[in-house]
């Protein structure tokens, strides 16, 4: 949580107010993007690897800053 509010502060100190983050589909991190405002803007089928090795669906996460 601390990591993403830096990176969202950052970026608008650099005058940034689009961000992507990219994860593996079902993950936790997933569930932390939501809770903090950010949006599934798609799934790539198959590009992702868990640390098992097995392939699973990636997920790219967007969030639009205010200013």
């Amino acid at each position: 949580s601390a990591l993403l509010r830096a990176a969202e502060h950052e970026a608008l100190a650099l005058g940034r107010t689009v961000l992507t983050l990219r994860t593996r589909r079902g993950c936790e991190a997933e569930r932390l993007y939501q809770a903090h405002g950010w949006s599934c803007a798609g799934v790539i089928p198959q590009d992702s690897l868990r640390p098992d090795g097995v392939r699973c669906d990636g997920a790219i996460y967007v969030k639009q800053l205010l200013r």
